[in-house]
């Protein structure tokens, strides 16, 4: 089982790359992806994390995307269902912007929200 270690966390180190070892995020995880984004990423929500799931980008299965700390992005329930019902697809770029693209092609970036 493949595992990795977040460094400098306030409170010690904590896995947040489960690989396929695990079907949903573990908390830890979940935190570090909750840190990250600071609510529903999905373009033009506002939902703190109160009311979000970590959603894999990559979905996870036998050939699919692992449960990790980079395949994962916070979404509302409602955001969830839609990206899962309309097949939208999901890109994490490097400097933590996501990038949605919706069925029909048109895209969107959003950055993390910011902290209040």
């Amino acid at each position: 089982m493949r595992r990795h270690l977040a460094t400098n966390h306030p409170r010690g180190n904590h896995i947040i790359n489960y690989g396929k070892a695990a079907r949903t995020f573990p908390y830890p995880a979940w935190r570090a992806i909750a840190l990250r984004d600071r609510g529903c990423r999905f373009p033009g929500c506002n939902r703190p994390i109160r009311y979000c799931d970590a959603h894999h980008i990559e979905h996870v299965g036998a050939d699919d995307g692992p449960t990790d700390y980079k395949n994962g992005v916070m979404l509302c329930n409602r955001h969830h269902h839609i990206v899962h019902k309309d097949r939208w697809r999901i890109s994490l770029l490097d400097d933590a912007h996501i990038e949605f693209q919706h069925p029909n092609g048109r895209a969107e970036t959003t950055k993390p929200h910011r902290r209040t």
